[in-house]
C-alpha cells in the first residue's frame, strides 16, 4: 500500500493479518449510530490481505523526475527577476515543497542570499512566532541569543540588528499559506532590505495586488509520469530503483513508443516473478489505467508504485481495481486502512485516545499546546478509565500503562522527557488527528468551543471539525473550550445548549492566547450531576460559585492559576473528589478537609514558591493521599490553642504519600516531621522548606530516606547536612536553595561528589566561598545549575567526570569572571543558559564551546526561599 503501509509500520499499528482476524472474528456493542459509522468506515477498507503489507521506502531523488525545468525556472526568478514576491502554487503533495528544497540548497541560491529562512505557517500562531522563525536562518551563529528566549517587544529589535551583522539580501520561504496577511506583515518589518519571498500555496487563485511571480505546479507529463512509475515499482536484483530513460532533448520523450518505457520495465519484472510474458499488452493497459487515476500527481504515483514494487505482477490487476481509488488524492489526503485498525482497539485505549483531543493543538503560548503527562492521568483517573479491573494495580497505575500504550501504538508522541526519561509531555500523532477527530464526532466523545468573536483558526480539510458550524447535538462526554476570547460567554452558550445533556463528564478549559482572559462567571446545575472532571486553569475566576455543590459526582477540581482567595464552605458536600488544585491562586488556609476521604492528590502550592496554604483541620482523615504539595507547617503550640491536632502528628496518618512539600517548617518540629516521613515507605519526591527567619535551621540528622525517594529539594537553613549525605545514594534530583551548608573545608560540590545516582544537581544561594572544585563523581549528572553565589571567582570540575552533561547553567555569580575550563571536552553538552553573569563570563564562553548556547534575559526574580532554578530548568 505504498507509503500508506509505511506510515502504518511506523504509527504502530496491528499487524494485517491480526486486523483482518478481528474484524472477521469480532464486532464490538456499539450505538446504532456508531455502528452506522463503523460501517462506513469498513466500505472503505479495501481487500487489503491478497496483497504483501510491505513497501520499498527510499530516499528522495536526487533531482525529482520532471521538475528540472520547475527548478531552473524558480531559480532564474530568484536570482533575475525584480519580483520580490513568488508564489508557488499547486495541488496537496504536488511537489511544491520538493521544488523549492531544491532550489533552496542550490550553490547559487545559497551565496546570492545572505539570510535564508523556512517558516511553517501551519505552525505559526501568532506574530511573534513568525518573527522567531525569520531568525531561526540558516547562517545564525551557536552562540547568539536564541529566538525562543527573546521577549515578545524585542523580535523586531533583533532582527534589525541581525540584518545589520549579517547581511541585507534575505530569502524567506513561507510553507503552507493561506492567505496574503502573513505576508504583508513579514514584507513591512523587512521592508528596509532587498530580498525574496517565496510563498508556497494550494491556493492558485490567492490575490496580491502588489509586484509578484508566479510558478504554477501542474500534473507531471505522460513521459515523465511512466519514469517516476518505472523508478518506483519496479526495482532490480538488489533492490535498488531501476533505471528510467535519459530525456537527452529535455522535452519530455525519450522516443520510441508511447509506453515503450513500461513495456522494457515489464520484460524484466515478468522475468523476476515466473510469469509469462509474451503479452505483455493486459500488463501495460493496467498500468496506463493507474496512471489515469493517479492523476499526474507525484505522490500518487510513489504511493501506488510503492505498492505494486511490493507485489507480484500477477496481482496489480487486483490493486489497480481494489486499491487505487483509495490511495490517490485530489485536494484531500485520505487514507483508507487506518481507521478500521483504530476502530477494532480496546476500548480504554480508543477512549483514552479520543480523551487527548481535549486538548488545544495550536496555542500561542507553547507550553499550552502539549499534553502533560501527569495530569492527563489524573484526569483519566477521574473519568474512570481505564476501569480498574487489577487487583495487583490501582486505577492511576493502569492509567500510566494506558498512557505508555498509547504511546507504543504512535497514537501520542512524546514531546518532552526528564531527566529519568519520565515522559513529561507529550502531542497527539498529527497523522491520526483528522481520523480520530472523526470518530470523536460520531461517537459523541468530544464537543469543542470557541469563543465565537475568536473563531477557530482556518485548519486543512481533514481537520474541518473546529471550524464546523452544525447545531449541538445533546450527549457529549467531554466538553473542551479553547481560546481566551471571551470564554465566559463560550461557556455560558455550550451549557445553554447543553442543558438537557446528562452524559458530561469532563468541562476543560485551555487557555490558548496570551492576553489576559476576561472574567468567567460560571454556576451548575441539576444536569450536570454526572460531571466528573472540572478544570479551569487560566482563567479569570474570582469566585466558586456556591452552586458547585451540586456536582456529587466530581472527582477532579482544577483551579490553577485563576484569582480565588477562599474556597466555598460547599466544596464539602463534593466527598468524592480524588484531586483538588489551587497552586497559584490567592488561597492561604483552607479549614476542613476532613469529608474528602478518596483525595489522592492536594495541590496546594508550587515546591519552588514562597506560597502555601494551611489546612486548619481534617488533613489525617486522607487516608489514600497521595500527593501533598505546599503545606503550611503551623507549630504544635498555635494548633493547639485553636484545637487542632498538630501537623506533624496529622503526617503520620498519611502513609500511602508518594509526594510531599511542606513549607515553614520549624526547628523545634524538625524531629517530629522527620519521624512521620521516615514511615512513608512509598515516598518518591519530598520538599523541606524552612520558615522565615530561623537562624538554626531545620535539623536534618533525624531524617531517614527510604529506597523510593528520587527528588529531595531543600529551601531555607539547613542543619547537620552532612549526617544526611551519606543516606542520599538513592537521589537522582536535588535542588538546594538559600541553604548555606556549614561544611568545614569542602565546598558544595566536593560535598556531594559522592551521590552516583545524580541526574540533576541545583545550587541556589547555598554557598559563600570563593572557589568550587570537583575531582571526581558526578559520572551520571545530566544538568548541573550554579546560582547566585555572590562571592564565587572561581569554579572548576573534572570534565571526565562530568562527561554525561547535558545542559550546564550560571546565572548571578557577579564575581565569576571566566567559565570552567575544558568545556569543549563535553561531548554531551547540549545547552549553556547564562542569565546576570559578568561579561568577562559570556566572552569567556563564545570559544570555549561550540555548543549551543543561550543568553535569555532573566526572567525568574530570585529571592530567599523561591524557585532554584533558571529559565530552562526542570
Amino acid at each position: 500500500v505504498g507509503h500508506l503501509y509505511a506510515m502504518k509500520s511506523a504509527i504502530g499499528m496491528l499487524s494485517t493479518d491480526k486486523l483482518v482476524k478481528i474484524i472477521r472474528d469480532r464486532k464490538n456493542e456499539m450505538p446504532t449510530e456508531v455502528q452506522n459509522y463503523h460501517q462506513e468506515v469498513m466500505e472503505r477498507l479495501p481487500a487489503i490481505l491478497p496483497f504483501t503489507p510491505h513497501s520499498h521506502c527510499e530516499e528522495q531523488d536526487t533531482v525529482p523526475i520532471g521538475f528540472m525545468e520547475k527548478i531552473e525556472e524558480l531559480k532564474n526568478i530568484l536570482l533575475r527577476d525584480a519580483a520580490p514576491v513568488i508564489f508557488v502554487s499547486g495541488e496537496q503533495l504536488s511537489g511544491k515543497t520538493t521544488l523549492m528544497n531544491q532550489v533552496y540548497k542550490d550553490i547559487d541560491v545559497r551565496n546570492h542570499f545572505k539570510i535564508r529562512s523556512k517558516v511553517d505557517m501551519s505552525k505559526t500562531r501568532c506574530l511573534s512566532d513568525l518573527l522567531r522563525a525569520v531568525l531561526k536562518h540558516e547562517e545564525r551563529e551557536t552562540n547568539s541569543m536564541y529566538p525562543d528566549a527573546i521577549d515578545e517587544l524585542k523580535i523586531i529589535e533583533e532582527i534589525q540588528r541581525t540584518f545589520r551583522t549579517v547581511g541585507n539580501r534575505y530569502l524567506m520561504v513561507m510553507d503552507d499559506v493561506d492567505d496574503t496577511s502573513s505576508l504583508h506583515v513579514l514584507r513591512h518589518v523587512l521592508g528596509g532590505w532587498e530580498g525574496k519571498i517565496v510563498c508556497l500555496t494550494r491556493n492558485t487563485r490567492i490575490q496580491y495586488e502588489e509586484l509578484h511571480a508566479k510558478v504554477e505546479i501542474r500534473p507531471l507529463e505522460l513521459a515523465y509520469q511512466q519514469q517516476l512509475l518505472v523508478h518506483v515499482a519496479f526495482r532490480n536484483a538488489d533492490d535498488t530503483p531501476a533505471p528510467v530513460a535519459v530525456d537527452r532533448n529535455n522535452d519530455g520523450q525519450q522516443g520510441g513508443g508511447e509506453y515503450d518505457q513500461l513495456e522494457k520495465a515489464l520484460k524484466g519484472k515478468t522475468e523476476t516473478d515466473n510469469i509469462d510474458g509474451d503479452d505483455l499488452t493486459p500488463m501495460v493497459e493496467t498500468l496506463k489505467g493507474i496512471l489515469r487515476k493517479c492523476r499526474g500527481n507525484p505522490w500518487n504515483i510513489r504511493a501506488v508504485g510503492a505498492l505494486l514494487g511490493a507485489n507480484r505482477v500477477d496481482k496489480w490487476k487486483e490493486i489497480e481495481e481494489n486499491q487505487v481509488d483509495d490511495l490517490v488524492i485530489g485536494d484531500k489526503k485520505r487514507d483508507p486502512l487506518i481507521p478500521a485498525e483504530y476502530a477494532q482497539l480496546p476500548a480504554d485505549i480508543r477512549l483514552g485516545f479520543l480523551y487527548c483531543l481535549a486538548f488545544p493543538e495550536r496555542s500561542e503560548i507553547p507550553e499550552n499546546s502539549l499534553i502533560p503527562a501527569r495530569k492527563l492521568v489524573r484526569l483519566w483517573t477521574a473519568e474512570g478509565f481505564p476501569p480498574n479491573d487489577s487487583p495487583l494495580q490501582s486505577q492511576e497505575q493502569e492509567a500510566e500503562n494506558l498512557l505508555q500504550r498509547l504511546i507504543d501504538y504512535k497514537l501520542l508522541v512524546v514531546k518532552k522527557t526528564g531527566l529519568d526519561g519520565e515522559v513529561l509531555k507529550c502531542k497527539v500523532n498529527e497523522h491520526m488527528r483528522s481520523l480520530a477527530l472523526e470518530m470523536c464526532e460520531a461517537q459523541k466523545i468530544c464537543r469543542f468551543a470557541r469563543d465565537p468573536a475568536h473563531p477557530a483558526p482556518r485548519t486543512r480539510p481533514s481537520s474541518s471539525l473546529f471550524s464546523r458550524k452544525t447545531a449541538l447535538l445533546h450527549r457529549y462526554r467531554v466538553l473542551a473550550v479553547h481560546g481566551d476570547g471571551d470564554g465566559n460567554e463560550a461557556v455560558q452558550e455550550m451549557s445553554s445548549a447543553m442543558s438537557k445533556d446528562i452524559r458530561l463528564r469532563s468541562l476543560l478549559y485551555f487557555r490558548t492566547e496570551r492576553k489576559e482572559p476576561p472574567k468567567l462567571e460560571l454556576s451548575f446545575g441539576r444536569t450536570y450531576k454526572l460531571l466528573r472532571t472540572l478544570d479551569l486553569q487560566g482563567t479569570r475566576l474570582t469566585r466558586l460559585h456556591s452552586s458547585i455543590t451540586c456536582l456529587v459526582c466530581l472527582r477532579y477540581l482544577g483551579l490553577r492559576g485563576t484569582q480565588l482567595e477562599y474556597l466555598p464552605e460547599t466544596l464539602q458536600s463534593l466527598r468524592r473528589l480524588m484531586c483538588l488544585d489551587i497552586r497559584d491562586t490567592g488561597i492561604t488556609e483552607v479549614n476542613d478537609v476532613s469529608e474528602f476521604k478518596e483525595m489522592r492528590h492536594l495541590y496546594l502550592a508550587n515546591s519552588f514558591r514562597d506560597q502555601s496554604v494551611l489546612i486548619k483541620e481534617g488533613l489525617l482523615s486522607l487516608l489514600h493521599l497521595q500527593t501533598l504539595s505546599g503545606a503550611t507547617h503551623e507549630v504544635p503550640s498555635e494548633r493547639k490553642k485553636a484545637g487542632m491536632v498538630p501537623f506533624e502528628q496529622e503526617l503520620l496518618y498519611l502513609k500511602l504519600l508518594r509526594k510531599l512539600s511542606v513549607k515553614k517548617a520549624s526547628i523545634s518540629c524538625s524531629k517530629g516531621i522527620s519521624d512521620a516521613i521516615n514511615k512513608m515507605d512509598l515516598l518518591q519526591s519530598l520538599t523541606i522548606t524552612c520558615a522565615a527567619g530561623e537562624k538554626r535551621g531545620f535539623n536534618l540528622s533525624y531524617l531517614n530516606v527510604n529506597k523510593n525517594l528520587r527528588k529531595l529539594k531543600l529551601g531555607g537553613r539547613m542543619q547537620k547536612f552532612d549526617r544526611l549525605q551519606p543516606k542520599l545514594q538513592s537521589i537522582t534530583y536535588l535542588y538546594l536553595w538559600d541553604s548555606k551548608l556549614p561544611v568545614e573545608g569542602k565546598d558544595p560540590l566536593q560535598l556531594l561528589q559522592g551521590l552516583q545516582q545524580l541526574l540533576l544537581l541545583s545550587l541556589y544561594n547555598v554557598y559563600e566561598g570563593e572557589k568550587l572544585t570537583c575531582t571526581n563523581g558526578y559520572h551520571k549528572l545530566k544538568k548541573l545549575s550554579i546560582i547566585a553565589m555572590g562571592k564565587l571567582n572561581e569554579c572548576t570540575f573534572g570534565t571526565k567526570n562530568m562527561a554525561n552533561l547535558e545542559v550546564l547553567v550560571f546565572a548571578k555569580c557577579a564575581r565569576l569572571s571566566s567559565p570552567p575550563p575544558k568545556l569543549d571536552e563535553l561531548n554531551f553538552l547540549r545547552e549553556v543558559h547564562l542569565a546576570q553573569m559578568p561579561q568577562g563570563f559570556y566572552d569567556g564562553m563564545k570559544p570555549a564551546t561550540k555548543k549551543l548556547v543561550h543568553f535569555p534575559e532573566f526572567q525568574h526574580h530570585f529571592h530567599s526561599s523561591t524557585r532554584a532554578v533558571v529559565q530552562g530548568g526542570s
